[in-house]
């Protein structure tokens, strides 16, 4: 079973990476023309050393086939399997869109704020004080940083920050914040080791979806 969930990644990893060139696009963010054809799964260009690979998508399709495959091997068919399954893909769909395009779609945000609600109102998990108190601090913090130093994040990130707060609540939420900060901080410092300069601007999306699947996992995993 592990080896099918691996094989499931690939093909989730591959979806992810369609659906984020797609996605802008149907949207109306990107107007590239007409969109490209779907491509062969990156891991097949891999095996016979294309030399197009698409390095993210790659990644996506790899990580993805380790993360679900641990995944089973920790938890097996659970609910807690489901929800971190599910949690995944979104929030690496979201962190290729902003990869690719520089955006964190509204289209994407604020229907899965509503969710998050509905499904913290269905399971009682958590009180809604915490779901709410979760929510504002996240989007507070994140809204003062893009008012006071314009141009390092943008509104989307914001926007995101609030629907992490709101699917983990307090105090989960500083558990993604910090490991999501901290991710950035190394990637900055790689990135400037390299000859990027103080003010190269790196997309902060999937920081930030890393930071909230590593909370999730640390919520979660305890309860299978």
């Amino acid at each position: 079973m592990p080896i099918l969930c691996a094989l499931l990644g690939i093909v989730l990893g591959w979806l992810a990476d369609a659906l984020a060139a797609r996605l802008p696009r149907r949207t109306g963010h990107v107007s590239t023309g007409e969109p490209a054809p779907l491509r062969p799964p990156t891991i097949v260009q891999w095996v016979r050393r294309q030399p197009d690979t698409d390095r993210a998508a790659l990644a996506a399709e790899l990580g993805s086939a380790a993360f679900l495959a641990a995944l089973w091997l920790a938890c097996g068919a659970s609910r807690v399997f489901a929800v971190l399954a599910a949690s995944y893909a979104y929030l690496l769909l979201v962190a290729l869109i902003d990869l690719k395009h520089r955006l964190v779609l509204n289209a994407m945000t604020y229907p899965a704020i509503v969710v998050a609600l509905g499904a913290h109102l269905l399971a009682a998990d958590q009180s809604m004080a915490h779901v709410l108190v979760g929510g504002g601090m996240a989007f507070a913090i994140f809204f003062l940083t893009a008012w006071l130093r314009p141009g390092e994040l943008g509104f989307g990130d914001v926007k995101l920050a609030a629907l992490i707060g709101v699917g983990l609540g307090f105090p989960y939420i500083l558990w993604a914040l910090l490991a999501g900060t901290g991710a950035a901080g190394v990637a900055a410092i790689w990135l400037m080791r390299r000859g990027a300069s103080a003010k190269t601007r790196i997309p902060y999306a999937p920081f930030l979806c890393l930071g909230a699947q590593v909370a999730l996992v640390a919520m979660l995993l305890p309860l299978r």
